[in-house]
């Protein structure tokens, strides 16, 4: 146990030494007060004198403040103000992420922030949204997405401390980074919500039989968090120009599902492919085969179908509508799979490159309409 809690503290250290990958601008934008506090917490404590361990957390605290910094990328000839400006909102299927060995889990968190559908500027990697975006215009794509980041909180095993070091950034924290951004984005994305679908989480046996007051107990406060966020997002955009949401719904699971089935007997016929497929459920319990996966299927219909009523009823109520200068968008990303291939080759959850790249064009396609909506504003 203390050679892994070394192992965490040397890559951390490693992380906050290095900073952020080549060709990055690390943005000041995002909200770091929480963390601000725990840094100033643990600096007092080094003051007290407790020595050699708050010496060892500080090591963590100098990659926590690092990561309160979101990762941005922008074109060369981007211009503060006048160029497009893309913000995105999410969870670890826009981060990178997969499961791993808890210091590999931290050391992807703190690196491979640019390695995702969002950004990867890299001309030898997949393609990304900001590539996509760059082909054609002056950008700048800022992602704030972190790995197991919800719509609303769960009873978690994870400390406070621990959210810190992990870097998890819930989804109104997320949409406070987006609020203090200068300038505000023209378009948000926001992809979020996968992590609030393991229902039987915390259930009894009886409860898991007769689920029907989960599905809608999950249903209602995901939407009502959800709207909360939305209100408060489109109360603080500016109201002298325009600006796009693109809301994506939740990804399409019967798709998921035949995918990650596939890469089960893979996994059967030899054991060294997808070492962690077992480890998903630590995490995941409900997607479990059998009727637990219904349940996430149930839920992941019902809330998409409430995200675009969502959309209808935001659009309804921004100032001045129908010509408000805010307009809220409804997409979907993930709505097809090629199968295993999509899916990571170490815990056959996360997107592997080629889900990726398919979220990428989603994204992509997705935001197309928002962009016309913001274009149209400058002829």
């Amino acid at each position: 146990m203390k050679r892994s809690w070394l192992s965490i503290l040397i890559v951390s250290f490693l992380v906050a030494s290095f900073g952020s990958s080549p060709g990055f601008a690390a943005s000041s934008e995002s909200n770091s007060r929480a963390k601000s506090g725990f840094c100033k917490k643990l600096t007092s404590s080094l003051k007290a004198g407790v020595g050699v361990a708050v010496a060892g957390a500080m090591v963590c605290t100098g990659a926590v403040c690092f990561y309160s910094n979101p990762i941005s990328a922008q074109t060369p000839d981007y211009i503060e103000g006048k160029s497009l400006r893309v913000s995105v909102i999410g969870d670890s299927l826009a981060s990178d992420f997969h499961l791993d060995t808890m210091t590999s889990n931290i050391w992807q968190i703190r690196t491979h922030q640019n390695k995702n559908a969002v950004l990867n500027p890299d001309a030898l990697t997949s393609s990304s949204l900001f590539k996509k975006l760059a082909a054609e215009t002056s950008v700048k794509v800022t992602n704030f997405a972190t790995p197991m980041a919800a719509v609303f909180d769960e009873p978690q095993p994870l400390t406070a401390n621990q959210r810190y070091i992990f870097g998890i950034r819930s989804f109104s924290e997320q949409i406070d980074d987006v609020i203090s951004q200068k300038p505000a984005p023209q378009i948000t994305l926001i992809w979020i919500g996968h992590n609030n679908l393991d229902w039987v989480k915390g259930l009894n046996e009886a409860q898991r039989k007769s689920p029907e007051v989960t599905f809608k107990m999950i249903e209602e406060t995901f939407i009502r968090h959800y709207r909360e966020e939305l209100v408060r997002l489109a109360n603080h955009l500016p109201k002298s120009s325009k600006s796009a949401v693109v809301i994506f719904g939740l990804t399409q699971f019967e798709e998921f599902f035949k995918a990650r089935d596939e890469a089960q007997e893979l996994h059967g016929k030899d054991s060294k492919k997808y070492p962690f497929f077992e480890t998903v459920y630590n995490s995941f319990e409900s997607l479990k085969p059998g009727s637990y996966r219904d349940g996430i299927k149930t839920l992941q219909i019902r809330i998409n179908s409430r995200l675009q009523n969502l959309v209808e009823e935001m659009n309804g109520n921004t100032p001045d509508s129908p010509n408000s200068p805010i307009k809220f968008f409804y997409a979907e990303a993930l709505t097809q799979l090629g199968g295993a291939k999509d899916l990571n080759d170490l815990d056959a959850w996360h997107p592997s490159k080629e889900g990726q790249q398919r979220i990428a064009n989603d994204f992509y396609n997705g935001i197309k309409p928002a962009r016309d909506f913001i274009f149209n504003n400058s002829n």
